[in-house]
């Protein structure tokens, strides 16, 4: 069932395990099928893509909520393929040079990261797919020379070009991280916050809304929309409605009755003040110290927002003892691939320039594809440690993550699922590994009850870490 060949990595699975149905019960694509055997030795689906994949190609919208690492994203651009050619778009010479479907994805890693499944997957073909605007040295004009019938890009990159952007034949839209993509205001937001919202549509709102305006104006069928995300919401979805974006759309649910975060990754926090460092809970109960802890999610995860790091000086006596504490926990653990998490507004050198100090190498998480290969080439010796902001690395396939290192409170309780989610992913037995998030937060204020609702909303067990009190 699974082969050990190089590509392995990028398919993650359940874990519950494989579907004992195979690519092709699903209906896709005989050449589909035999690259997905060939490119990455896989002929079985996971148990999460087989509820999906036949839903995408049936052609109705698709709201998809699920567990970060189970393959979802490679699971969809399966589907996408195997729609294309399922259509019959290759028999047709008019067709042939037509883009069919846009994929928006939240950073330009990703999008490369899809680009080069689909080029896999349509090998063979007349088909294609290509990453838009995702390197400055790239012409653009020549990326849609090449009649790309699978278009992928980041919203703000594609909205830039929506006047040049061949988009009346679209009919299929994938939105990956659609909370994160849309950021509707919360269900208690004041209402002068979601007035501004609705006068300033995010990059995603506004192309999808300019989409499904030709459409309108020109009486065709609206296209099919696919919106996926680990953390979907219901107020989400019914926005989606409202607006006009999916018609009796298919939700699948693949997080009921499994747990947010792997349950095999362990959950530490750690308070840092000056040179101290202690454990969550360990001054108090925290329990006692919790508003309305048992209140509606949505009011909780509100609670959890922070404003992270103090990013407007990050020569802060606090936050150097954060960083130098992740360079003690770096000596301490057995890192074998490790990420940290900053806050977005700080800038990634000037936090492996300050680790550099403490001797640890570090790089930003955008560099990795160019790193690995390097490293695949005996150019490069050790792994460094990976800088990422919550946004960057959504949605990426890091291999073998043994460890995450979040540096100040996560923005949100879905916010902390997502950076979890690097690591408690598939090892190279098809099995689930095991993985250590470590959250480093400054002792002030109410951060332990803000740490404490987000955990007790994950239901996620904070561990003792032994080497501090």
């Amino acid at each position: 069932m699974i082969l050990p060949k190089q590509n392995l990595f990028l398919f993650q699975v359940l874990r519950r395990g494989y579907s004992t149905r195979s690519f092709k019960d699903l209906n896709v694509s005989p050449i589909i099928c035999n690259n997905l055997q060939r490119h990455f030795a896989i002929d079985q689906p996971t148990l999460a893509q087989s509820q999906f994949i036949p839903v995408i190609q049936s052609g109705r919208d698709l709201l998809l909520r699920d567990r970060t690492g189970t393959g979802k994203t490679f699971g969809i651009a399966v589907a996408l393929a195997s729609k294309l050619l399922n259509e019959g778009s290759t028999t047709r010479h008019e067709q042939e040079k037509l883009l069919r479907s846009l994929y928006i994805v939240p950073n330009h890693e990703l999008a490369v990261q899809i680009e080069h499944w689909m080029r896999l997957l349509l090998d063979g073909t007349p088909l294609s797919a290509a990453a838009y605007g995702t390197h400055k040295t790239i012409n653009n004009d020549n990326i849609l020379a090449t009649h790309p019938h699978t278009l992928i890009g980041t919203p703000a990159r594609l909205l830039d070009s929506i006047n040049t952007l061949p988009i009346h034949n679209i009919d299929c839209i994938v939105i990956e991280e659609a909370d994160q993509a849309l950021r509707l205001p919360t269900r208690y937001a004041p209402l002068k916050k979601q007035k501004k919202r609705a006068s300033n549509p995010k990059p995603t709102q506004s192309l999808v809304d300019h989409i499904l305006s030709l459409d309108k104006n020109k009486k065709r069928k609206k296209p099919q929309l696919v919106a996926a995300s680990a953390t979907l919401n219901r107020p989400l979805r019914h926005w989606m409605l409202k607006a006009g974006w999916t018609d009796h759309p298919v939700f699948i649910d693949i997080t009921k009755n499994v747990e947010a975060v792997s349950e095999q990754t362990q959950h530490y926090c750690l308070f840092v003040s000056g040179g101290e460092v202690r454990n969550f809970g360990s001054f108090y109960n925290v329990d006692e110290q919790m508003e309305n802890g048992d209140g509606d999610n949505q009011r909780q995860e509100e609670r959890v927002s922070s404003s992270s790091l103090p990013s407007d000086n990050y020569q802060h006596d606090n936050v150097k003892a954060l960083i130098e504490s992740v360079a003690v926990l770096n000596g301490i653990e057995k890192v074998h691939n490790g990420v940290l998490f900053v806050d977005t507004s700080v800038s990634t050198s000037d936090i492996a320039r300050q680790l550099a100090e403490f001797g640890v190498r570090a790089c930003d998480i955008r560099d990795y594809e160019q790193r690995k290969k390097n490293k695949e080439t005996e150019e490069e010796e050790t792994t460094p440690l990976w800088i990422a902001t919550e946004f960057s690395a959504r949605g990426m396939d890091i291999d073998n993550v043994s460890h995450v290192f979040i540096l100040g409170e996560p923005s949100s309780v879905s916010g902390y699922v997502h950076m979890a989610g690097r690591t408690g992913r598939l090892g190279p037995q098809g099995m689930i590994r095991g993985g250590r998030v470590i959250t480093l937060v400054e002792d002030k204020g109410r951060a332990e009850t803000r740490m404490s609702n987000m955990y007790k909303m994950l239901n996620a067990q904070v561990e003792h870490y032994d080497h501090v009190q």
